[in-house]
């Protein structure tokens, strides 16, 4: 389980937090390891990850902090991740900047505000400042009192965003995006639905083409007309193929 479910729901969910993520996953892994070697059955050292929405992003978290950090311990084969927010900055810019735009999903993108705000080192800003109605927990992000991001947040903070102006929240915005800073082994499939209106389809197109660029192995899986939900079957089936041929 993610921290915030399971025998840890006493904690808050670090809601798209990659680092967070990345970390559990790879307890998770240690966790199942022990588990192989209790029972004598074989383990080849292989992992290969999958997920979808807010897993899509952990997936490619995971690749990158087992290829980084623990590589000693596991090797990431391959990645087939659908809908992720891999480009975490231009996303989340994106969203302050049309702020006067009604979106049904501010709910979840309020919670990742909060979250990547009580869970980065150099934040935690006091949420008078950055939400224009009262938020004292994750619930209450939740909550939202509207759709229109100009009626959630403060003016100031939307501004300091997009302006890019707050600094600190900036720079963890853009340490949360998974794009930079490594080169990944192993290969990467990236599946998106061309209209899905949760993750916008540009986290998945800028991720191919970035690590394509720097000479990773990436293949990306494009639905026409796909939401969020449409293409998880292909997803699924297509993904299976793409393990088995390795």
């Amino acid at each position: 389980d993610y921290v915030g479910y399971g025998v840890s729901q006493q904690w808050e969910h670090p809601y798209t937090v990659h680092h967070e993520l990345a970390e559990v996953s790879v307890d998770m892994l240690r966790a199942t390891k022990t588990l192989l070697e209790e029972l004598a059955l074989p383990f080849s050292g292989n992992i290969f990850a999958t997920g979808w929405s807010e897993g899509g992003g952990a997936g490619l978290a995971l690749h990158k902090y087992v290829q980084t950090q623990y590589a000693l311990e596991f090797t990431l084969k391959a990645s087939s991740l659908f809908a992720g927010p891999y480009d975490y900055f231009t996303f989340f810019k994106d969203i302050f900047a049309n702020s006067t735009l009604a979106n049904e999903n501010m709910s979840i993108y309020s919670w990742g505000a909060y979250a990547m705000n009580t869970n980065s080192e150099k934040l935690n800003q006091n949420a008078n400042s950055i939400w224009s109605y009262s938020v004292s927990n994750q619930l209450d992000a939740l909550d939202v009192p509207s759709n229109r991001p100009d009626a959630i947040f403060q003016t100031e903070f939307i501004q300091s965003i997009v302006n890019e102006t707050d600094t600190e929240f900036i720079t963890a915005i853009k340490g949360n995006s998974l794009l930079e800073g490594w080169i990944p082994q192993g290969r990467l499939y990236f599946h998106s639905g061309t209209q899905d209106g949760i993750v916008p389809h540009y986290n998945s197109t800028n991720a191919h083409q970035h690590f394509g660029n720097i000479g990773a192995n990436s293949t990306l899986y494009e639905y026409p007309g796909g939401d969020h939900y449409t293409p998880l079957y292909d997803y699924v089936i297509t993904t299976l193929n793409d393990f088995n041929t390795l």
